[in-house]
Protein backbone atom coordinates (compact mmCIF):
# COMPACT_ATOMS: atom_id res chain seq x y z
CA UNK A 1 0.00 0.00 0.00
CA UNK A 2 1.34 3.45 -1.14
CA UNK A 3 2.61 5.85 1.74
CA UNK A 4 0.11 8.26 0.35
CA UNK A 5 -2.78 5.65 0.50
CA UNK A 6 -2.24 5.30 4.14
CA UNK A 7 -2.05 8.76 5.00
CA UNK A 8 -5.17 9.12 3.16
CA UNK A 9 -6.68 6.47 5.20
CA UNK A 10 -5.15 7.54 8.32
CA UNK A 11 -6.32 10.89 7.59
CA UNK A 12 -9.95 9.86 6.97
CA UNK A 13 -9.89 7.12 9.92
CA UNK A 14 -8.33 10.30 11.89
CA UNK A 15 -10.84 12.60 10.85
CA UNK A 16 -13.69 10.23 11.33
CA UNK A 17 -12.54 9.84 14.49
CA UNK A 18 -12.79 13.39 14.95
CA UNK A 19 -15.77 14.48 14.04
CA UNK A 20 -17.27 11.16 15.80
CA UNK A 21 -15.92 12.82 19.10
CA UNK A 22 -17.19 16.08 17.81
CA UNK A 23 -20.68 14.83 17.65
CA UNK A 24 -20.28 13.04 20.74
CA UNK A 25 -19.40 16.10 22.76
CA UNK A 26 -21.89 18.37 21.33
CA UNK A 27 -24.95 16.19 22.67
CA UNK A 28 -23.31 15.80 25.76
CA UNK A 29 -23.40 19.61 26.02
CA UNK A 30 -26.19 19.97 24.53
CA UNK A 31 -27.99 17.80 27.29
CA UNK A 32 -25.92 19.87 30.29
CA UNK A 33 -27.57 22.95 28.51
CA UNK A 34 -30.81 22.00 28.24
CA UNK A 35 -30.47 20.63 32.38
CA UNK A 36 -29.58 24.01 33.19
CA UNK A 37 -31.72 25.91 30.89
CA UNK A 38 -34.50 24.06 32.89
CA UNK A 39 -32.58 24.82 36.02
CA UNK A 40 -32.95 28.51 35.25
CA UNK A 41 -36.39 28.49 34.90
CA UNK A 42 -37.32 26.05 38.54
CA UNK A 43 -34.94 28.76 39.59
CA UNK A 44 -37.28 31.65 38.37
CA UNK A 45 -40.47 30.24 39.68
CA UNK A 46 -38.86 29.49 43.22
CA UNK A 47 -38.30 33.42 43.05
CA UNK A 48 -41.58 34.14 41.82
CA UNK A 49 -43.40 32.55 44.53
CA UNK A 50 -40.86 34.28 46.58
CA UNK A 51 -41.82 37.24 45.59
CA UNK A 52 -45.63 36.56 45.20
CA UNK A 53 -45.83 35.49 49.14
CA UNK A 54 -44.30 39.01 49.89
CA UNK A 55 -46.88 40.96 47.72
CA UNK A 56 -49.39 38.77 49.38
CA UNK A 57 -48.55 39.63 52.87
CA UNK A 58 -48.25 43.46 51.78
CA UNK A 59 -51.61 43.12 50.39
CA UNK A 60 -53.52 41.60 53.79
CA UNK A 61 -51.64 44.01 56.00
CA UNK A 62 -53.02 47.50 53.53
CA UNK A 63 -54.95 46.33 51.37
CA UNK A 64 -53.56 48.18 48.40
CA UNK A 65 -55.32 48.05 44.70
CA UNK A 66 -51.60 48.78 43.26
CA UNK A 67 -50.50 45.72 45.22
CA UNK A 68 -53.37 43.67 44.29
CA UNK A 69 -52.32 44.54 40.60
CA UNK A 70 -48.93 43.78 41.22
CA UNK A 71 -49.81 40.44 42.64
CA UNK A 72 -52.11 39.19 39.95
CA UNK A 73 -49.20 40.14 37.26
CA UNK A 74 -46.80 38.11 39.18
CA UNK A 75 -49.31 35.16 39.71
CA UNK A 76 -49.81 35.12 35.74
CA UNK A 77 -46.36 35.44 35.54
CA UNK A 78 -46.17 32.31 37.69
CA UNK A 79 -48.40 30.29 35.78
CA UNK A 80 -46.52 31.17 32.15
CA UNK A 81 -43.39 29.56 34.12
CA UNK A 82 -44.59 26.42 35.80
CA UNK A 83 -46.31 25.46 32.25
CA UNK A 84 -43.05 25.82 30.94
CA UNK A 85 -41.35 23.46 32.85
CA UNK A 86 -41.44 19.54 31.05
CA UNK A 87 -40.74 16.97 33.92
CA UNK A 88 -39.04 14.33 33.00
CA UNK A 89 -39.49 11.37 35.38
CA UNK A 90 -42.93 10.53 37.56
CA UNK A 91 -41.76 12.04 40.64
CA UNK A 92 -40.92 15.30 39.30
CA UNK A 93 -44.51 14.94 37.26
CA UNK A 94 -46.33 14.26 40.63
CA UNK A 95 -44.39 17.09 42.57
CA UNK A 96 -44.89 19.79 39.50
CA UNK A 97 -48.60 18.79 39.37
CA UNK A 98 -49.15 19.51 42.66
CA UNK A 99 -47.45 23.00 42.84
CA UNK A 100 -49.68 23.75 39.95
CA UNK A 101 -52.91 23.05 41.38
CA UNK A 102 -51.76 24.75 44.80
CA UNK A 103 -50.74 28.01 42.71
CA UNK A 104 -54.39 27.23 40.93
CA UNK A 105 -56.19 27.02 44.75
CA UNK A 106 -53.67 30.09 45.63
CA UNK A 107 -55.49 32.55 42.57
CA UNK A 108 -58.88 31.66 42.96
CA UNK A 109 -58.68 31.89 47.13
CA UNK A 110 -56.94 35.39 46.49
CA UNK A 111 -60.05 36.48 44.29
CA UNK A 112 -62.38 35.49 46.68
CA UNK A 113 -60.46 37.50 49.30
CA UNK A 114 -60.17 40.40 46.86
CA UNK A 115 -63.77 40.14 46.24
CA UNK A 116 -65.03 39.65 50.34
CA UNK A 117 -62.52 42.80 50.75
CA UNK A 118 -64.46 45.44 48.53
CA UNK A 119 -67.70 43.53 49.58
CA UNK A 120 -70.02 46.08 50.99
CA UNK A 121 -71.42 45.50 54.70
CA UNK A 122 -74.85 46.87 55.86
CA UNK A 123 -75.28 45.97 59.20
CA UNK A 124 -73.22 44.04 62.01
CA UNK A 125 -74.55 40.54 61.17
CA UNK A 126 -73.02 41.07 57.43
CA UNK A 127 -69.71 42.60 58.92
CA UNK A 128 -69.02 39.85 61.21
CA UNK A 129 -69.83 37.12 58.38
CA UNK A 130 -67.22 39.56 56.07
CA UNK A 131 -64.48 39.08 59.48
CA UNK A 132 -64.84 34.88 59.54
CA UNK A 133 -64.73 34.48 55.54
CA UNK A 134 -61.92 36.64 55.61
CA UNK A 135 -60.21 34.73 58.35
CA UNK A 136 -61.21 31.28 56.78
CA UNK A 137 -60.24 32.61 53.64
CA UNK A 138 -57.05 33.69 54.88
CA UNK A 139 -56.29 30.74 56.79
CA UNK A 140 -56.42 28.43 53.30
CA UNK A 141 -53.83 31.16 51.52
CA UNK A 142 -51.63 30.27 54.29
CA UNK A 143 -51.91 26.82 53.96
CA UNK A 144 -51.79 26.71 50.20
CA UNK A 145 -49.11 29.13 50.09
CA UNK A 146 -47.13 27.29 52.12
CA UNK A 147 -47.37 24.07 50.09
CA UNK A 148 -46.75 25.99 47.14
CA UNK A 149 -43.06 27.17 48.80
CA UNK A 150 -42.90 23.28 49.71
CA UNK A 151 -43.54 21.90 45.86
CA UNK A 152 -41.29 24.39 43.62
CA UNK A 153 -38.28 23.76 46.56
CA UNK A 154 -38.91 20.33 45.89
CA UNK A 155 -38.85 21.33 42.04
CA UNK A 156 -35.71 22.51 42.72
CA UNK A 157 -34.08 20.32 44.16
CA UNK A 158 -34.86 17.73 41.60
CA UNK A 159 -33.69 20.06 38.72
CA UNK A 160 -30.34 20.87 40.76
CA UNK A 161 -29.68 16.80 40.73
CA UNK A 162 -30.09 16.73 37.15
CA UNK A 163 -27.83 19.60 36.24
CA UNK A 164 -25.63 17.68 39.06
CA UNK A 165 -25.94 14.33 37.02
CA UNK A 166 -25.92 15.83 33.39
CA UNK A 167 -22.35 17.66 34.47
CA UNK A 168 -20.87 14.38 36.18
CA UNK A 169 -21.87 12.40 32.73
CA UNK A 170 -20.43 15.27 30.89
CA UNK A 171 -17.63 15.19 32.71
CA UNK A 172 -16.96 11.70 32.52
CA UNK A 173 -17.47 11.69 28.33
CA UNK A 174 -15.10 14.54 28.40
CA UNK A 175 -12.42 12.59 30.34
CA UNK A 176 -12.47 9.80 27.88
CA UNK A 177 -12.84 11.74 24.85
CA UNK A 178 -9.42 13.22 25.67
CA UNK A 179 -7.76 10.15 26.35
CA UNK A 180 -8.79 9.27 23.20
CA UNK A 181 -7.70 12.26 21.21
CA UNK A 182 -4.28 12.08 23.05
CA UNK A 183 -3.79 8.57 22.33
CA UNK A 184 -5.48 8.92 18.60
CA UNK A 185 -4.92 12.18 17.19
CA UNK A 186 -2.94 13.97 19.88
CA UNK A 187 -5.05 16.61 19.56
CA UNK A 188 -5.03 19.70 22.27
CA UNK A 189 -7.07 19.26 25.15
CA UNK A 190 -6.74 22.38 26.10
CA UNK A 191 -10.20 23.94 24.77
CA UNK A 192 -12.43 20.87 25.71
CA UNK A 193 -10.69 21.42 29.87
CA UNK A 194 -12.15 24.99 29.42
CA UNK A 195 -15.32 23.47 28.38
CA UNK A 196 -15.87 21.16 31.73
CA UNK A 197 -14.37 24.11 33.77
CA UNK A 198 -17.15 26.10 32.17
CA UNK A 199 -19.86 23.62 32.53
CA UNK A 200 -18.43 23.39 36.58
CA UNK A 201 -18.91 27.30 36.99
CA UNK A 202 -22.40 27.44 35.78
CA UNK A 203 -23.22 24.55 37.89
CA UNK A 204 -21.76 25.81 40.88
CA UNK A 205 -23.62 29.50 40.34
CA UNK A 206 -27.08 28.31 39.60
CA UNK A 207 -26.47 26.21 42.70
CA UNK A 208 -25.66 29.03 44.67
CA UNK A 209 -29.02 30.85 43.37
CA UNK A 210 -31.12 27.76 44.20
CA UNK A 211 -29.57 27.75 47.47
CA UNK A 212 -30.21 31.71 47.67
CA UNK A 213 -33.72 31.55 46.74
CA UNK A 214 -34.41 28.68 49.24
CA UNK A 215 -33.07 30.60 52.04
CA UNK A 216 -35.18 33.50 51.34
CA UNK A 217 -38.35 31.37 51.01
CA UNK A 218 -37.01 29.25 54.69
CA UNK A 219 -36.45 33.46 56.09
CA UNK A 220 -39.94 34.53 54.87
CA UNK A 221 -41.41 31.80 56.57
CA UNK A 222 -40.48 32.15 59.53
CA UNK A 223 -40.68 36.13 59.35
CA UNK A 224 -44.63 35.70 58.66
CA UNK A 225 -44.90 33.16 61.43
CA UNK A 226 -43.47 35.31 64.04
CA UNK A 227 -45.45 38.18 62.86
CA UNK A 228 -48.58 35.73 62.76
CA UNK A 229 -48.05 34.56 66.35
CA UNK A 230 -47.64 38.12 68.07
CA UNK A 231 -50.08 39.39 65.77
CA UNK A 232 -52.51 36.35 67.61
CA UNK A 233 -51.23 36.32 70.72
CA UNK A 234 -52.49 40.28 71.07
CA UNK A 235 -55.92 39.38 70.45
CA UNK A 236 -56.20 36.73 72.36
CA UNK A 237 -54.60 38.75 75.03
CA UNK A 238 -56.71 41.71 74.66
CA UNK A 239 -59.88 39.63 74.36
CA UNK A 240 -59.15 38.38 77.67
CA UNK A 241 -58.41 41.87 79.42
CA UNK A 242 -61.49 42.66 77.93
CA UNK A 243 -63.65 39.94 79.08
CA UNK A 244 -62.16 40.19 82.67
CA UNK A 245 -62.68 44.29 82.67
CA UNK A 246 -66.50 44.37 80.88
CA UNK A 247 -68.18 41.15 81.59
CA UNK A 248 -70.80 42.68 83.89
CA UNK A 249 -71.16 44.93 80.98
CA UNK A 250 -72.13 42.58 77.82
CA UNK A 251 -74.69 40.41 76.85
CA UNK A 252 -75.20 36.88 76.52
CA UNK A 253 -74.64 37.26 72.93
CA UNK A 254 -71.27 39.49 72.96
CA UNK A 255 -70.07 36.92 75.08
CA UNK A 256 -70.35 34.13 73.00
CA UNK A 257 -68.93 35.92 70.43
CA UNK A 258 -65.73 36.43 72.47
CA UNK A 259 -65.81 33.07 73.70
CA UNK A 260 -65.45 32.40 69.41
CA UNK A 261 -62.88 34.86 68.91
CA UNK A 262 -61.10 33.29 71.48
CA UNK A 263 -60.81 29.61 70.84
CA UNK A 264 -60.19 30.81 67.48
CA UNK A 265 -57.02 32.41 67.99
CA UNK A 266 -56.14 29.42 70.42
CA UNK A 267 -56.50 27.10 67.12
CA UNK A 268 -54.28 29.57 65.13
CA UNK A 269 -51.58 30.04 67.88
CA UNK A 270 -51.80 25.55 67.29
CA UNK A 271 -52.49 26.07 63.68
CA UNK A 272 -48.83 28.60 63.65
CA UNK A 273 -46.86 26.08 65.90
CA UNK A 274 -48.02 22.81 63.58
CA UNK A 275 -46.41 24.88 60.84
CA UNK A 276 -43.06 25.69 62.39
CA UNK A 277 -42.47 22.39 63.32
CA UNK A 278 -43.26 21.42 60.16
CA UNK A 279 -40.52 23.57 58.50
CA UNK A 280 -37.76 22.17 61.24
CA UNK A 281 -37.89 18.53 59.63
CA UNK A 282 -36.82 20.35 56.47
CA UNK A 283 -33.61 21.65 58.17
CA UNK A 284 -32.13 19.18 60.53
CA UNK A 285 -29.42 17.74 59.28
CA UNK A 286 -29.28 13.90 58.26
CA UNK A 287 -26.71 11.48 60.26
CA UNK A 288 -26.87 8.15 57.93
CA UNK A 289 -26.64 5.24 59.75
CA UNK A 290 -27.30 1.25 58.76
CA UNK A 291 -31.26 1.09 60.47
CA UNK A 292 -32.58 -2.27 61.32
CA UNK A 293 -36.07 -1.81 60.26
CA UNK A 294 -37.64 -4.95 61.70
CA UNK A 295 -36.57 -4.37 65.11
CA UNK A 296 -37.41 -0.42 64.38
CA UNK A 297 -40.81 -0.73 63.44
CA UNK A 298 -41.58 -3.61 66.05
CA UNK A 299 -40.19 -1.12 69.05
CA UNK A 300 -42.18 1.62 67.67
CA UNK A 301 -45.70 -0.30 67.06
CA UNK A 302 -45.47 -1.63 70.72
CA UNK A 303 -44.41 1.37 72.75
CA UNK A 304 -47.31 3.25 71.00
CA UNK A 305 -49.90 0.29 71.40
CA UNK A 306 -49.20 0.69 74.95
CA UNK A 307 -50.35 4.09 74.87
CA UNK A 308 -52.83 4.44 72.44
CA UNK A 309 -54.50 1.24 72.40
CA UNK A 310 -53.64 -1.24 75.34
CA UNK A 311 -56.92 -3.15 75.29
CA UNK A 312 -57.84 -3.50 71.64
CA UNK A 313 -57.72 -6.33 69.79
CA UNK A 314 -54.54 -5.43 67.26
CA UNK A 315 -52.69 -8.17 64.84
CA UNK A 316 -50.14 -6.92 63.97
CA UNK A 317 -48.16 -8.91 61.16
CA UNK A 318 -44.34 -8.10 60.26
CA UNK A 319 -42.80 -9.30 56.79
CA UNK A 320 -39.45 -8.65 55.02
CA UNK A 321 -38.44 -5.79 55.83
CA UNK A 322 -34.65 -4.76 54.34
CA UNK A 323 -32.09 -2.82 55.80
CA UNK A 324 -32.19 0.44 55.32
CA UNK A 325 -29.30 3.76 55.67
CA UNK A 326 -30.95 6.50 57.03
CA UNK A 327 -31.12 8.82 59.90
CA UNK A 328 -33.00 6.81 62.39
CA UNK A 329 -34.32 9.26 64.15
CA UNK A 330 -36.16 10.77 61.35
CA UNK A 331 -37.38 7.35 60.00
CA UNK A 332 -38.54 6.15 63.56
CA UNK A 333 -40.50 9.27 63.44
CA UNK A 334 -41.98 7.85 59.56
CA UNK A 335 -42.94 4.67 61.74
CA UNK A 336 -44.51 6.83 64.50
CA UNK A 337 -46.62 8.65 62.18
CA UNK A 338 -48.07 5.78 59.46
CA UNK A 339 -48.60 3.19 62.86
CA UNK A 340 -50.38 6.00 64.56
CA UNK A 341 -52.44 6.86 61.22
CA UNK A 342 -53.62 2.96 60.87
CA UNK A 343 -54.35 2.57 64.85
CA UNK A 344 -56.28 5.70 64.61
CA UNK A 345 -57.97 4.70 61.42
CA UNK A 346 -58.58 1.16 62.64
CA UNK A 347 -60.40 1.85 65.82
CA UNK A 348 -63.68 1.41 64.17
CA UNK A 349 -62.48 -1.97 63.74
CA UNK A 350 -63.24 -5.27 65.95
CA UNK A 351 -60.32 -6.84 64.92
CA UNK A 352 -57.45 -4.69 63.77
CA UNK A 353 -55.21 -5.85 61.23
CA UNK A 354 -52.02 -4.08 60.78
CA UNK A 355 -49.00 -5.23 58.57
CA UNK A 356 -45.75 -3.56 57.77
CA UNK A 357 -42.89 -5.22 55.07
CA UNK A 358 -40.96 -3.91 52.23
CA UNK A 359 -38.72 -5.75 49.34
CA UNK A 360 -35.53 -4.63 47.14
CA UNK A 361 -36.02 -3.03 43.58
CA UNK A 362 -34.20 -1.48 41.15
CA UNK A 363 -33.82 2.16 42.33
CA UNK A 364 -33.99 0.99 46.02
CA UNK A 365 -36.08 -0.21 49.24
CA UNK A 366 -39.59 -0.46 48.81
CA UNK A 367 -41.44 -0.37 52.63
CA UNK A 368 -45.44 -0.23 53.25
CA UNK A 369 -47.46 -0.25 56.11
CA UNK A 370 -51.24 -1.53 55.36
CA UNK A 371 -54.51 -1.75 57.71
CA UNK A 372 -58.40 -2.76 57.59
CA UNK A 373 -59.03 0.56 58.54
CA UNK A 374 -61.81 3.15 57.32
CA UNK A 375 -59.49 3.36 54.09
CA UNK A 376 -60.15 6.15 51.99
CA UNK A 377 -61.41 7.18 48.45
CA UNK A 378 -58.28 7.35 45.78
CA UNK A 379 -59.81 10.76 44.09
CA UNK A 380 -58.10 12.22 47.53
CA UNK A 381 -55.26 10.45 47.48
CA UNK A 382 -53.24 13.46 46.51
CA UNK A 383 -54.65 15.52 49.19
CA UNK A 384 -53.09 12.97 51.83
CA UNK A 385 -49.75 14.26 52.22
CA UNK A 386 -50.76 18.12 52.14
CA UNK A 387 -50.26 20.46 55.48
CA UNK A 388 -53.25 20.65 57.22
CA UNK A 389 -55.34 18.23 54.91
CA UNK A 390 -58.31 16.30 56.51
CA UNK A 391 -60.55 13.67 54.56
CA UNK A 392 -62.44 13.23 57.75
CA UNK A 393 -64.05 15.52 60.41
CA UNK A 394 -62.70 16.24 64.07
CA UNK A 395 -65.40 15.09 65.01
CA UNK A 396 -64.93 11.56 63.62
CA UNK A 397 -61.47 11.26 64.41
CA UNK A 398 -59.04 13.59 66.40
CA UNK A 399 -55.69 15.29 64.26
CA UNK A 400 -54.55 18.51 62.93
CA UNK A 401 -53.58 17.09 59.47
CA UNK A 402 -49.71 16.87 59.48
CA UNK A 403 -48.24 13.63 60.15
CA UNK A 404 -48.10 12.60 56.75
CA UNK A 405 -46.72 15.80 55.48
CA UNK A 406 -43.79 14.86 57.74
CA UNK A 407 -43.57 12.03 56.44
CA UNK A 408 -43.56 13.30 53.13
CA UNK A 409 -40.86 15.95 53.61
CA UNK A 410 -38.31 13.09 55.43
CA UNK A 411 -38.79 10.65 53.00
CA UNK A 412 -38.00 13.08 50.52
CA UNK A 413 -34.75 14.53 51.91
CA UNK A 414 -33.39 11.09 51.56
CA UNK A 415 -34.30 10.78 47.74
CA UNK A 416 -36.88 8.72 48.18
CA UNK A 417 -41.01 9.19 47.79
CA UNK A 418 -43.90 8.31 49.40
CA UNK A 419 -47.83 7.27 48.06
CA UNK A 420 -50.58 5.49 49.13
CA UNK A 421 -53.28 3.56 47.78
CA UNK A 422 -56.82 2.80 49.64
CA UNK A 423 -60.55 1.98 49.20
CA UNK A 424 -63.45 3.13 51.65
CA UNK A 425 -64.00 0.65 54.30
CA UNK A 426 -61.73 -1.64 53.04
CA UNK A 427 -58.35 -0.02 54.67
CA UNK A 428 -55.15 1.78 53.06
CA UNK A 429 -51.80 0.96 52.00
CA UNK A 430 -48.97 3.65 52.75
CA UNK A 431 -45.65 3.14 50.64
CA UNK A 432 -42.47 5.10 51.16
CA UNK A 433 -39.58 4.33 48.90
CA UNK A 434 -35.66 4.76 49.92
CA UNK A 435 -33.00 6.32 47.27
CA UNK A 436 -30.09 3.76 46.11
CA UNK A 437 -27.71 5.73 48.34
CA UNK A 438 -28.37 8.35 50.40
Amino acid sequence: MKITTKLQISTVFSLGIALAIGLILSLASQKVNKAIKSSSVVYEVVKGVSEMNSLLNEYLLHHKKETQTEWQIKYNSLSKLLSEIKPEDPAEKIVLGRAQKNHQEVGSIFSRLVKNYERQAHNRDEIILCLQIEDKLVKQLAVNSHSLVTDTSQLAQISYARVIKAQKKASLLVMVFILTIIVVIGADISKIKRLNEELEHRVIERTSQLKSANEELRVFSLSLSRELQTFVRQIDDLSAVFIEKYSKQIDEEGKRMLDIIQADTRKAKQFIVDLLLFSRVGREKIKPVEIDMVSLAKEVFAGLKSIIAPDRNIQFNVGVLPLARGDKAMIQQVFVNLFSNSLKFTKPKEVAVIEVGGKTGEKGNTYYIRDNGVGFDMKDADKLFGVFQRLHSKEEFKGIGVGLAIVQRIINRHGGYVWAEGKINEGAVFYFNFAEKL
